[in-house]
């Protein structure tokens, strides 16, 4: 028999198995920064994204754990973990660069900067949007390419009246509810509800980090080097054990950018930034440009 959460798991693996799928098809190369999620030089552990990785290991082990738990414990110990993971920046960046690929946009490094607010006298600090914002905006591009099966996915587990009264402690659990007054008229749901949310949300990260991971595995067997219209070798950057790590780009004077992203370190070169966010490289000397493909210099022939 098939239980809830597998059943929710085949759900969303069929749509973000589509996803993925499209943005590959349709923006390749930026698909490829998305996966990466090319960024600025880190050296040591700065990276939100990894640390989710080891996050979701720890919360299955609550999960399983929580079983153990009597009256409302495993109630407040699945909802802290719920509002952790929907709350988690670096995925609404990545979908945002998914979403963006589907409708044929660039890669950008920061998908929300134009929400965030500047702090008043303070030029180097700024007020991040809130998850809910984030996810309008999700919404608002989702719908944009087309996509009008993101919504459905997203709102089968995310509630941000759920999410916005458990982090500022304005609820209260019942032997059968979980209610909350902050906000609007007092409102409340079942636990059955709160259930299959914290259910949905953990088969929904589950299948994504999935899809992610399977991904960059899935380049190890794609040949290395793409052919560019301007005279350009993208290479792929891969080994078995993480598959996809990084790029190359060559020019055809000789000149090499690359990104690579490793555990606790993320290094590039000659890689540069448009005032969108997107990509660019520093060429080097534009009078060297030759009309041919070319690796390190050499002519390539593939």
């Amino acid at each position: 028999m098939t239980t809830k959460q597998e059943a929710y798991r085949e759900e969303y693996r069929e749509y973000l198995m589509e996803l993925f799928s499209k943005a590959w098809n349709t923006r390749p190369i930026d698909f490829i920064y998305t996966l990466l999620r090319v960024s600025g030089v880190q050296y040591g552990h700065w990276d939100p994204f990894s640390e989710i990785l080891d996050a979701f290991e720890d919360y299955n082990k609550f999960l399983d754990f929580s079983d153990t738990l009597e009256g409302k414990a495993p109630f407040r110990v699945g909802l802290l973990m719920y509002c952790q993971a929907i709350e988690i920046t670096a995925i609404h960046e990545l979908f945002a660069n998914l979403i963006r690929c589907c409708s044929g946009q660039d890669f950008v490094i920061k998908p929300f900067i134009e929400s965030q607010k500047q702090k008043k006298r303070e030029p180097l600090y700024y007020i991040p949007p809130s998850a809910n914002t984030k996810v309008k905006i999700l919404k608002e591009l989702a719908l944009k390419s087309n996509d009008l099966k993101f919504q459905e996915i997203f709102d089968s587990f995310y509630n941000d009246q759920i999410r916005n009264s458990f982090v500022h402690s304005d609820y209260c659990i019942t032997s059968d509810e979980y209610r909350w007054t902050e906000g609007g008229p007092p409102s409340s749901v079942s636990l059955e509800y709160i259930n299959e949310l914290i259910t949905r949300t953990f088969a929904f990260f589950e299948v994504l980090l999935q899809a992610w991971k399977s991904w960059l595995i899935w380049f190890n067997n794609h040949p290395k080097y793409i052919r560019l219209p301007q005279y350009e070798v993208f290479e792929l950057l891969t080994n078995e054990t993480d598959g996809l790590y990084g790029f190359a780009m060559h020019f055809s004077n000789g000149q090499r950018a690359y990104f690579e992203r490793y555990s606790e370190v993320v290094d590039s070169r000659n890689l540069t930034l448009n005032k969108d966010g997107s990509i660019n490289f520093f060429v080097g000397d534009l009078s060297k440009l030759e009309m041919e493909w070319k690796v390190d210099g050499k002519v390539f022939i593939g």
